[in-house]
């Protein structure tokens, strides 16, 4: 692993998710108080960000193997800038909706990009610790940006985006002047092969070890979806200071992934991949039936999180490396594109927990997280037989 361009690397994505965490996560509220509480609109705006870009990385990933990847980065959080100036000045429902759609499309752009920069950056040895280390910056933008935002977003919203686009449009500077001369590993096949995004796209649908693999991360991410959504409802509405207990669970897995990540990477990389993913599936498959193992009561959900975040810290980073070591030198953002697109579980999980809870209760819902769990780890299974991957362990 090279320090420099490396290390580089990772302090830009921290600086991206960072100035996007400043406002995103209070979003909902600037749209809604804006327009006489139209919680329609703010749900739409906010709603179509990660739908948006979770589309579009199938189609940015490709867009990262044509052309060099450090532009896309530079061409991504230029357009982002631009955006959070267009959010400044928005002031109609269409506007808010339009800026919120090329939010989407500037993170399904520069997430793949990045992704297969960092894939290209580091020696196949190392992809797992590299992959931990990315996770982990996105963890820490998700604390600090909040905490920035917090001060100033509400008050000053105008400032706030305007403070966002002038930390992208920096970074873009940054990008520039930081990552021309890193190095790159293996790279001994001529990139651009393939000069069109149609037969590249076309050439997934004849690889089903990558079908599978997306089939367990999808499936991962529905679990996950339930920890903000149909739990999180359950916790407000039956337990006493429901809300606040709610903030708890939250700063507890955030806490974790913070304080833990390191180690957990530094674990894997020591028992080899094989033992990770069939120790963070256990974790993460078990983890649903905390709640109703305990009683459901607060300290089943606490279980429930401590379980979960375990199996992410494990799970998430090697999920993203088996995307990476599935593909091939020309298609390395193509399939980090189709990783970014796994997280539309997130979408289809809280509906779908909903729609189970209303009708099977909390019991019914954790039994068949469980359940998806065991899929999902059959599917994780299938991919680590195939013989594309380098397997450690």
């Amino acid at each position: 692993m090279r320090a420099t361009p490396y290390w580089s690397l990772i302090a830009l994505i921290f600086l991206v998710r960072t100035a996007i965490f400043m406002i995103v996560p209070f979003l909902f509220m600037i749209v809604s108080g804006g327009h006489g509480g139209d919680v329609v609109l703010a749900g739409l705006v906010v709603g179509a960000i990660p739908l948006t870009s979770s589309v579009t990385g199938v189609v940015g990933g490709p867009i990262a193997d044509i052309f060099p990847r450090k532009t896309v980065m530079i061409a991504s959080v230029v357009l982002g800038g631009g955006v959070f100036i267009g959010f400044s000045q928005a002031s109609g429902a269409l506007a808010y909706l339009a800026c919120a759609l090329a939010l989407g499309v500037v993170q399904g752009c520069f997430e793949p990009a990045s992704a297969g920069l960092m894939v290209e950056s580091t020696a196949a040895e190392n992809r797992d610790m590299a992959f931990g280390h990315r996770y982990l910056a996105i963890n820490v933008a998700a604390v600090v940006g909040p905490l920035i935002g917090g001060l100033i977003a509400l008050k000053y919203p105008v400032f706030a985006f305007l403070c966002t686009a002038f930390v992208l449009l920096l970074t873009a500077v940054l990008i520039h002047l930081l990552l021309p001369r890193a190095p790159v590993v293996d790279r001994a096949v001529a990139r651009g092969a393939t000069h069109s995004i149609g037969p590249m796209l076309a050439s997934l649908r004849g690889d089903r070890t990558l079908q599978i693999c997306f089939a367990g991360c999808f499936l991962m991410m529905i679990i996950y979806g339930q920890l903000t959504t149909t739990f999180s409802s359950f916790v407000v509405s039956n337990l006493d200071n429901g809300a606040h207990r709610v903030g708890m669970l939250m700063s507890l897995n955030a806490g974790l992934v913070v304080t833990l990540q390191i180690l957990f990477s530094k674990i894997g990389k020591a028992i080899g991949r094989r033992n990770v993913i069939a120790v963070g599936v256990l974790f993460y498959g078990l983890a649903p039936l905390a709640p109703v193992a305990f009683g459901a009561v607060f300290t089943g959900f606490i279980v429930f999180v401590v379980m979960l975040t375990f199996g992410e810290m494990f799970l998430f980073p090697v999920s993203g490396m088996l995307f990476a070591e599935l593909s091939s030198e020309r298609t390395r953002s193509t399939y980090m594109g189709l990783f970014n697109a796994t997280s539309l579980g997130l979408a289809v999980g809280p509906a779908l927990g909903s729609i189970a809870m209303r009708s099977l209760g909390l019991s019914g819902l954790c039994v068949g997280l469980a359940a998806i769990g065991a899929v999902m780890g059959l599917s994780f299974a299938a991919v680590m037989r195939s013989e594309r991957l380098l397997v450690s362990g």
